[in-house]
């Protein structure tokens, strides 16, 4: 069905070898690595110039206008807020092991190994928007593969392995100020205020949303 429906539009594509995709598993930024390497090697429709990710309860919170504006206004940045992980959260998810078997994750066995090269470690939301020169830096540094081969039996490595490359000395990013780095994670169906009430179903502090929301969504008005 997807690809039928990629077939209608010239912008849009579906790699040919697919990621059989576990949640908390490397193969979660195996599937988003794939997809980047497409663009910059396979896809020459357009000169694009960002990359953002966004899962499959997602859909566009603002026009495409808007988040064409907010992407002008980084100067080539990325938006990617990154924060050191902390103690606890690095035992829980490099302290052990874990594997994918039949869609399931599974613990296997206590793992201590060195983090390559020494790196510090960060962790950031999965919500992000990769610059061109970012995800070329990606696909390409050596540090960048060291990390991945150390993350592939981490448990949820998506959210420290790209805030942890973006913050690689030799990494292009500029950081932002905080206020455009959070109105552009905002792409989205965003997390949802604390003081509305959702009437779909909150995943993750992200509202799915449901047609009783169309009246709020009139209502809140994000600015520039």
């Amino acid at each position: 069905a997807f690809r039928k429906l990629a077939s209608c539009f010239d912008n849009i594509f579906i790699p040919d070898d697919l990621v059989e995709v576990s949640w908390g598993h490397i193969s979660m930024v195996d599937a988003q690595l794939k997809c980047l390497r497409y663009l910059t090697y396979n896809y020459q429709g357009v000169q694009w110039k960002y990359a953002s990710f966004l899962c499959g309860k997602e859909l566009p919170f603002n026009s495409n206008r808007v988040m064409v504006d907010t992407l002008i206004k980084l100067n080539g940045d990325s938006v990617l807020n990154a924060h050191r992980l902390t103690d606890m959260k690095f035992l829980l998810r490099f302290g052990l092991h874990f594997i994918s078997w039949n869609g399931a994750l599974y613990q296997v066995a206590p793992r201590w190994r060195r983090v390559p090269f020494g790196l510090k470690l960060y962790k950031s939301i999965n919500y992000i928007s990769a610059s061109r020169r970012f995800v070329k830096f990606l696909l390409t540094s050596p540090r960048v593969r060291a990390l991945h081969r150390y993350m592939s039996t981490a448990l949820m490595p998506d959210e420290e392995f790209f805030a942890t490359a973006y913050m690689l000395p030799e990494a292009p990013q500029t950081h932002l100020p905080s206020n455009e780095v959070q109105y552009a994670k905002t792409f989205f169906t965003p997390e949802f205020p604390l003081n509305l009430k959702c009437s779909g179903k909150v995943v993750h502090h992200i509202c799915i949303l449901n047609i009783r929301d169309l009246p709020l969504l009139h209502e809140y008005k994000r600015g520039k």
